[in-house]
């Protein structure tokens, strides 16, 4: 029913003449409608909820996994075979020395910040006389595995109200700007209006909305990332673009610096073995990569796995990531002031409209 709805949403605003139709909101909305119809249908949505406080785990081990490869592989293998004179020390390796734990330990603590630093929740009265009541003070949000955060209710408390009188200020500023101009009604978007959430019935500061992951209303949301298990809000966007920005840059940097020795890998792999696409040993592909029982192998006879081979894993896995973390960002950085919600729903809009939050 709700994919259905969404088509049908989707068919309405298409054909309309009196909205503006932004295909990238449409394409978003519909594969997760997609996604969602396919998870219900099968089931798997309620082993993902039990999975969510894993994935960070995976996503902290893929981090510790390419920063051990170098000291373990890439330091010898590629860095003093290419830029330093055999059995010598030099510049270059501690210029990489110190590169790599950079971005290696930048990548972890933006990581752990973002899993367990709250966004900015929106807490009443009520639930703070809760907590000083012992009713219930069990709320929790984000973590990885087995590790939750808890919610200083009075932190967020003071948080709320501080966002409260921010908006209000703001449109007092709007409202007086309105009657400046001769009563001509301004349409500001996102408005500094207050609102009641439909789900929750909280009463809510502007810009703030309701997460359905957490169950929460969060201050100046952005979206819940599965990725660090928590909402992206108010007080924790920064940690999240930092992440985004030091995980490219890592990847930039592994791509610059193994990039020449990949290539001469592959090719010497095509002429023994001929080009062949699904490849000529492990028929796992164009880049012909082991399967783990084959790693597995290697490692019980040898003590370790062939240096190649963890190169050409480790490229094409950084190259990859790199670029879809710079799609992922790069609309981050043409928001202009609004939040990826605030962007999606901007089609709600008749005409030009502006935004008050835009510096």
């Amino acid at each position: 029913q709700h994919l259905l709805r969404t088509w049908d949403e989707f068919k309405s605003d298409l054909f309309s003449l009196e909205r503006d139709f932004f295909p990238f909101y449409w394409v978003l909305r519909l594969s997760r409608a997609s996604v969602r119809f396919l998870l219900h249908r099968t089931r798997a949505h309620r082993f993902l909820a039990l999975g969510r406080p894993c994935i960070p785990f995976f996503g902290l081990s893929l981090t510790l996994i390419c920063v051990s490869s170098y000291y373990t592989t890439f330091r010898e293998s590629v860095v003093r075979m290419r830029w330093c004179r055999e059995d010598e020390e030099c510049s270059w390796m501690w210029l990489h020395d110190l590169l790599v734990p950079f971005f290696g330990l930048n990548i972890f603590i933006n990581y752990l910040r973002c899993c367990f630093e709250s966004p900015g929740f929106v807490v009443e009265k009520s639930e703070l006389q809760n907590m000083k009541n012992h009713v219930r003070d069990d709320y929790t949000f984000g973590g990885c595995c087995c590790l939750t955060s808890r919610i200083n209710l009075a932190r967020e408390h003071a948080r709320s109200e501080e966002a409260f009188k921010e908006h209000a200020e703001l449109e007092k500023q709007m409202q007086d700007a309105d009657a400046s101009k001769g009563g001509v009604k301004i349409v500001y978007y996102p408005s500094p209006e207050t609102t009641v959430c439909k789900k929750s019935g909280v009463t809510r500061p502007a810009r703030a909305h309701y997460c359905r992951v957490l169950e929460r209303n969060v201050l100046e949301y952005d979206h819940h990332c599965p990725w660090v298990n928590n909402c992206i809000g108010k007080y924790n966007y920064r940690y999240f673009i930092q992440l985004l920005s030091y995980l490219i840059g890592g990847c930039l940097y592994g791509v610059g610096l193994l990039g020449a020795e990949f290539y001469v890998v592959m090719r010497r792999h095509f002429v023994t073995y001929g080009f062949r696409p699904l490849g000529a040993r492990y028929t796992t592909g164009l880049l012909d990569l082991p399967p783990p029982w084959a790693l597995l192998d290697q490692y019980r006879s040898n003590g370790r796995i062939d240096d190649e081979e963890v190169l050409r894993m480790a490229f094409p896995l950084m190259a990859g990531v790199g670029l879809v973390l710079c799609l992922i960002i790069l609309p981050h950085l043409r928001l202009g002031g609004l939040t990826t919600v605030e962007r999606l729903g901007r089609h709600d809009i008749v005409g030009l409209a502006v935004n008050p939050y835009h510096r």
